[in-house]
């Protein structure tokens, strides 16, 4: 009985010992996390927990001096996915037909390629953007489905209400709204407006954290910009260069019409021109067809040919204008 006693005893002991050996260890590991690399895990974790989402600016328009809008911005959305959660399941199985179900449901509204949308899906970024330029009606039925991990932004659209009117003193934006030619380049700063943040607190699946920060700092949108251009006369010009050019044959024909007593520039046009709704394709078939022949080396290079303005940017020998100087001088001295 002494001799089983014991041994009980002993065994109990060294289960105590052992059990306060991995006690101990414990403590000194949570001391190590929470004292030595406490700092940098809260940093880590801040930067894992905090979104700072950007609020984009309004583009601000362009008009002619009768405040005629000849660019402006408009509301549109894009439509982002988080797939960990979309094809969140109990199973694999589950996971696998909750993401062939929101692809097949996105693909109806959207138009694109289900295949396109179910690799997207299966993605192992945390966010990745689907589709974009959406209107509100597609929003509201893609939202009234209820697809889990499904998000919207909404954005600004640049669009030129009169197609390739005036194309190559507007000019043209990229696809992040930024100008790349003409009066969206030149006063870029001031039409693009300052962007917005909004800062916050969310978990791995994007939900907003209880006792998170919650930053909003709104956007201020961008200036309008009001030229001396004449919509009326602008119009005239662009019919007669292109009754000329088709009477002449000729490669390009170029025309500015100006207020002698301000010198303000009342219209100004070129042939051929281009659509800054679609900068990148030319409104000619064969010029279209051609350009997508070409490598991407002279793509840009076409393209920057396409969208210059030779009436600012190239020089040119002035010709019979020095006779209006003459005549101006000829007329002082009498």
């Amino acid at each position: 009985m002494n001799y089983t006693a014991t041994k009980t005893k002993k065994r109990i002991v060294l289960v105590l010992t052992i059990m306060l050996l991995f006690i101990c260890l414990l403590c000194l590991r949570l001391g190590y996390i929470q004292i030595v690399k406490g700092e940098e895990y809260s940093k880590m974790a801040a930067a894992q927990q905090t979104r700072d989402e950007l609020i984009v600016a309004k583009r601000g328009d362009i008009v002619d001096r009768n405040g005629e809008q000849l660019a402006i911005s408009s509301s549109c959305y894009t439509l982002w996915a988080r797939p960990a959660k979309v094809r969140e399941a109990k199973s694999e199985a589950e996971s696998k037909v909750k993401i062939q179900e929101t692809s097949t449901s996105l693909s109806a509204i959207l138009g694109m390629p289900e295949e396109e949308i179910k690799e997207l899906l299966e993605s192992d970024k945390t966010l990745i953007k689907v589709a974009k330029y959406l209107g509100r009606d597609k929003v509201d039925t893609i939202k009234a489905q209820k697809i889990p991990g499904i998000e919207f932004s909404e954005e600004s659209k640049r669009s030129y209400p009169l197609g390739n009117f005036a194309a190559h003193v507007l000019g043209a934006v990229t696809d992040d709204n930024s100008g790349m030619a003409g009066i969206e380049l030149k006063y870029n700063q001031y039409l693009s407006g300052v962007s917005g943040r909004w800062i916050k607190n969310t978990d791995v699946g994007g939900n907003d954290l209880s006792y998170g920060v919650d930053d909003y700092y709104a956007a201020e949108d961008g200036l309008t910009v009001v030229m001396t251009l004449d919509t009326v006369i602008q119009h005239y010009v662009e019919k007669a260069i292109k009754t000329t050019q088709q009477n002449t044959s000729a490669d390009r024909v170029m025309c500015i019409v100006m207020d002698p007593k301000t010198g303000d520039v009342l219209a100004m046009g070129m042939t051929p021109d281009y659509d800054p709704n679609n900068p990148r394709v030319p409104l000619d078939e064969e010029e279209a067809a051609y350009l997508e022949s070409l490598p991407q080396e002279e793509k840009v290079d076409y393209w920057n040919k396409m969208w210059r303005n030779p009436m600012i940017s190239d020089t040119y020998e002035p010709g019979s204008t020095f006779k209006l100087l003459t005549t101006s001088i000829a007329l002082e001295e009498e």
